[in-house]
């Protein structure tokens, strides 16, 4: 042995052996020692001084390079040698490769081996399981003391030629990593694979394996070499590959209705990847929650995570389109979607119809815009798209900005008015004809309602060719004189129920009732209204549940959470008729027997509907009663009477809230006249609330209550002079 200076100048004095293809410095510095020392590499190296420091690894390969070797030799030494980048990562190959994945001379090929004995740096890492070339499975080092220096033989021939894989090692997460190492040739893509770092793609590829061989789990399994395949096999291709491998998984290991249950949580120890803030483990993430959208429901949280393409929640539609949940269930409504369905489940809304209504609502025409389209101003258009929304008209969508909430036309229903103002006959002599203020009548008609009655086909109009659109509206002269109109009601065919009573009697709007005589549920009258039987046939079959609750002492909130609670199957969509209706077999099937009042208050109610012709004769109360709460109107457009049939008589009672300022200031400005005119109501106040109420209880009382009833509407009655 020469002198240890000389040796830490030059170490070996002779160097027969030349550095082989794909072999890392600790390998050939093994193989050096064998052939011209007599010692271990471990002692030699100490001996030297290049195996004391921190930057071990650096130094031998900065020692070994001082040999006379060739520059392709150098490069290759210097491209398959390890070098500690830092405490936890090897630099090798331009790979930065976690110290946790690699176990330096642990394993080796024995086919390799027999072609040329010296190592190769891919056997170091641990997911390097099987040859690539060989196609047979690595084994231990028997030299497991001395495994930082691997020695099989001394090799005196240099082997430099690539490895070649085999037609199985080409699809292989070893043949991967060959051709991330530059060992051979690219073979195949992998699309998700190759822009991410070699490490994470190990990483990953444990993961995905350890959690795609294993069931459920909330605690990782222990490591299976097999894991390692696995993962890669799952992650080599596209997303959509990925994502299948996930969903065999759910559906292998889950109920198609547990699925759908528990969502995101079924992934165990693999549902929090995305914490980690990584390319590869939030694209894992991603398809976890993609594979979740096929079988099961997403939270809108999950369905709106970029990439995850997941059908939108129709409860999660109106902030996809940017506007408000009544215009998303309007725009649903239109398109023929049925708002009832799946009620109190999630319920997906497909692609190409969340497409079309972004296309709607993206057309949809400003306020400004259609003002100038219809020939008024913007104020007038907002409020006749008010009164045309009222009369049932869907035509105007609200739409969420920053600044608030704007209302837009949707632009075929604009259309659609646009049509019918240029249909109108034209006035070109004026001389039997008014303008709109001419038609205005003081506090009860107002412009903007002649012009939603013309575009609702109520009121006959012409146009003015010299001022078009709805500011050019002519109207016929009105004629004056005749008789004053009585109070109370026109004579009626007995065989005939006009619309308020009906809407007394089961809570039923106008729109609704529209809609079901549309539909041939309710039979309308030659003369006027419905006819008595369908509409009586209608009432026994069906129930208004709210109501009901309400008759029980529910408060009106209480009502409806109650009613929710139930999951009853309505018998009509509530935008349809305007409220909850389900058939009484299928609301006693629910809830019980329903309550009846006993057979001497149901014999005053007749009494009491023959006096109210008589004493209050504007108010409409229904010869049949309602169920629970029920009207006694409508009396006007203000007042809102309502009845009870109670085990000790019939109340009858009014509410008067501050919120509903016409109401109150009526109220507040003749609260003594009122006073003075009851005589068998109670006048009860509060701070905020006031109500006039009694209980009818005997035949003697019911005279006294119905006069009361007619003074105190008096006071709410839309009166023209």
């Amino acid at each position: 042995m020469l002198h240890d200076h000389f040796r830490a100048e030059r170490i070996f004095s002779r160097w027969r052996v030349r550095p082989c293809f794909g072999e890392p410095t600790n390998a050939y510095f093994a193989r050096l020692v064998y052939d011209g020392e007599d010692c271990l590499p471990e002692s030699f190296a100490k001996k030297t001084g290049i195996w004391i420091t921190r930057d071990r690894w650096q130094i031998l390969l900065q020692a070994l390079l001082k040999l006379p070797l060739s520059d392709a030799e150098k490069e290759g030494l210097e491209w398959w040698s390890p070098v500690q980048a830092d405490s936890r990562h090897w630099a090798l190959c331009n790979e930065r490769i976690s110290m946790t994945m690699v176990k330096p001379g642990a394993r080796a090929c024995p086919e390799c081996l027999k072609e040329a004995e010296y190592h190769r740096v891919w056997w170091d890492l641990n997911s390097f399981q099987t040859c690539p070339i060989h196609d047979c499975a690595l084994q231990s080092n028997p030299n497991r003391h001395d495994r930082r220096w691997p020695f099989y033989g001394i090799c005196k021939d240099k082997f430099d030629a690539p490895p070649q894989l085999s037609n199985r090692g080409r699809g292989t997460l070893e043949g991967y990593i060959l051709q991330r190492l530059g060992a051979v040739r690219a073979s195949a893509d992998c699309p998700l694979l190759d822009g991410q770092p070699l490490d994470a793609v190990i990483s990953s590829c444990t993961l995905v394996g350890t959690f795609l061989a294993n069931p459920p789990a909330r605690r990782k399994p222990k490591m299976s070499t097999d894991n390692y395949e696995i993962g890669f096999q799952a992650l080599c291709r596209d997303e959509e590959h990925l994502v299948d491998n996930f969903t065999k998984w759910l559906q292998r290991h889950y109920p198609k209705d547990e699925i759908r249950q528990i969502a995101m949580r079924q992934f165990g120890f693999a549902r929090h990847l995305s914490r980690n803030r990584k390319p590869l483990k939030d694209l894992i993430s991603k398809s976890q929650v993609r594979a979740c959208a096929r079988l099961g429901m997403l939270n809108p949280k999950l369905r709106s995570l970029p990439g995850v393409d997941a059908p939108v929640l129709k409860s999660n539609l109106p902030k996809v389109l940017g506007i408000t949940i009544y215009s998303s269930n309007q725009l649903l409504h239109r398109v023929g979607f049925d708002l009832q369905k799946g009620s109190g489940h999630l319920v997906e809304i497909p692609s190409q119809l969340v497409e079309q209504l972004k296309t709607e609502v993206a057309g949809s025409v400003s306020m400004s815009e259609a003002a100038d389209l219809l020939g008024c101003t913007e104020v007038d258009a907002d409020l006749v798209s008010i009164k045309l929304a009222k009369a049932g008209w869907a035509g105007c969508i609200q739409l969420r900005r920053e600044h608030g909430i704007v209302r837009h036309f949707i632009r075929a229903e604009l259309e659609k008015l646009l049509e019918i103002i240029r249909s109108l006959p034209t006035d070109t002599e004026k001389t039997q004809t008014v303008r709109l203020s001419g038609r205005v009548i003081k506090d009860v008609v107002s412009e903007t309602r002649l012009m939603a009655d013309v575009l609702l086909g109520r009121e006959i109009a012409y146009s003015d060719p010299a001022v078009p659109g709805l500011r050019g509206l002519r109207f016929m002269k009105r004629r004056y004189g005749g008789k004053p109109a009585e109070i109370g009601r026109k004579r009626i065919d007995a065989m005939a129920m006009i619309w308020s009573e009906f809407s007394a009697m089961t809570g039923v709007p106008s729109r609704g009732i529209q809609r079901l005589v549309e539909q041939g549920i309710l039979e309308p009258h030659s003369e006027k209204g419905l006819t008595r039987k369908s509409a009586n046939d209608f009432h026994a079959r069906y129930i208004n549940p709210v109501r009901y609750l309400r008759g029980q002492g529910m408060i009106q909130h209480g009502a409806i959470k109650l009613l929710e609670s139930f999951r009853f199957e309505y018998a009509f969509p509530h935008h349809d008729v305007g409220v909850v209706l389900v058939t009484r077999k299928h609301f006693i099937e629910r809830v019980g027997p329903l309550y009846h009042p006993p057979k001497r208050v149901i014999d005053l109610w007749p009494k009491l509907v023959k006096a109210g012709k008589v004493n209050c004769a504007s108010l409409m109360i229904p010869k049949t009663p309602g169920d629970g709460m029920f009207d006694i109107g409508p009396s006007s457009r203000l007042l809102s009477i309502k009845a009870i049939l109670r085990a000790d008589g019939i109340w009858i009672g009014m509410e008067f809230l501050p919120q509903y300022r016409r109401l109150w200031k009526i109220l507040t400005a003749n609260e003594h006249r009122i006073r003075e005119s009851l005589e068998y109501f109670r006048f009860e106040q509060t701070e905020n609330l006031v109500t006039i109420n009694a209980t009818v209880q005997a035949a003697e009382d019911i005279h006294q209550a119905t006069i009361d009833l007619g003074r105190v509407n008096e006071f709410f009655r839309n009166k023209r002079h």
